[in-house]
C-alpha cells in the first residue's frame, strides 16, 4: 500500500477518455498539496489501483469499458479497504434516477461533464478537510459570482429590489405565493440577522402577520419555492449565488428554509459592501 506525505492529497482519475485523464494530470501535477497517484482507463484496472494506491480521491467516469463506474460502486462496498476514499463521479447526465443510484451508493459528490476543472478542485479541498488522516489546512477558493447589483441596506426599497432580483436570478415565479413570502422574509432576515436562529418563530410569523395568512402556510409556500429552487435552477448558477460549500452540504436535498435563507441574506450582504 502506497504512503504519501499527510498533507497531500492523493487523487486516483478513473476515465477512459486518456486526453481528459491528461489534463486533469496536468492541471492537478501542478497545483500544491494535491498528487495523482494513479490513472485507470477502465474499471477492472481501477479496482487493482484502488486497492493498491489507496488514494483519498477517486475521480469515477460513469462510462467505461469492462467494467463501468456503478460497476465499481458495486464491487468496492464488498472491499474491505483500510479506509474509505471519497468518490467524486464524472457524469454526462444528471438524471433523478442517476443521483439516486449515487446516494445509494455513499458517493460523496458529483460533477457533470464538460467541467471547469478548477471548481473540481475546490470541490476536492472540500471533500478532503475532514478526512481522517488529519486536517487539510487549504485555502479554498471563494466560489460564489455576486452576480447581483451592489445596493443600499439602509434603502428598503433598494433592498427588496435587491432580493427580487436574485430571487427572478433563481427562477422563483413573481406571482407565486412562495415568491411574496420568500422575499419578505428575507428583507427581515437581512435587516435584522439576529432573527436567523429561529426563523421559524421569529421570521415567518410576521411575515404571516403582514399578509394576514397563517405562519404554517408562510412555511409551506417557503418550503416549495425552495425545493423547486433546487430542482429547477441550473447548478452553476446556483454555484454563482451559493457557493460550493452549500452545494456540497446539500447536494441531493435543498437545504433547509433557514440555512437558505441565512445564506441568502450573506450574499445581499456583500453586495451591500460592494456598493459603499
Amino acid at each position: 500500500m502506497t504512503k504519501r506525505e499527510h498533507h497531500d492529497i492523493g487523487i486516483l482519475i478513473i476515465d477512459n477518455n486518456v486526453k481528459l485523464c491528461e489534463l486533469l494530470k496536468e492541471v492537478f501535477d501542478s497545483e500544491e498539496g494535491i498528487e495523482v497517484v494513479g490513472v485507470a482507463h477502465d474499471g477492472i484496472q481501477a479496482l487493482e489501483m484502488i486497492e493498491e494506491k489507496n488514494p483519498d480521491i477517486i475521480l469515477l467516469d460513469v462510462v467505461m469499458p469492462r467494467l463501468d463506474g456503478m460497476g465499481v460502486l458495486t464491487q468496492l462496498s464488498t472491499h474491505k479497504l483500510s479506509r474509505r476514499p471519497r468518490i467524486i463521479m464524472l457524469t454526462v447526465l444528471e438524471t433523478d434516477e442517476l443521483i439516486e443510484e449515487f446516494k445509494a451508493y455513499g458517493v460523496d459528490s458529483y460533477v457533470i461533464k464538460p467541467f471547469d476543472i478548477y471548481e473540481l478542485i475546490d470541490k476536492i479541498h472540500r471533500l478532503c478537510r475532514d478526512l481522517a488522516d488529519g486536517p487539510f489546512n487549504y485555502k479554498v477558493r471563494d466560489s460564489r459570482n455576486y452576480i447581483i447589483s451592489s445596493y443600499s441596506l439602509d434603502n428598503d426599497e433598494s433592498l427588496y429590489s435587491a432580493i427580487g432580483e436574485l430571487l427572478y436570478i433563481l427562477g422563483v415565479p413573481t406571482y407565486r405565493k412562495g415568491y411574496i413570502y420568500l422575499r419578505e422574509a428575507i428583507f427581515l432576515a437581512t435587516k435584522e440577522p439576529e432573527r436567523l436562529t429561529a426563523v421559524t418563530t421569529l421570521i415567518f410569523p410576521r411575515v404571516a402577520e403582514k399578509f394576514s395568512t397563517t405562519s404554517s402556510g408562510v412555511q409551506a409556500a417557503v418550503r416549495n419555492a425552495i425545493k423547486n429552487i433546487w430542482k429547477n435552477t441550473d447548478r452553476r448558477r446556483l454555484r454563482d449565488v451559493f457557493g460550493l460549500e452549500l452545494l456540497e452540504r446539500c447536494l441531493y436535498d435543498p437545504p433547509s428554509n433557514g440555512e437558505f435563507i441565512a445564506n441568502v441574506v450573506e450574499t445581499l450582504q456583500v453586495a451591500a459592501r460592494r456598493g459603499k
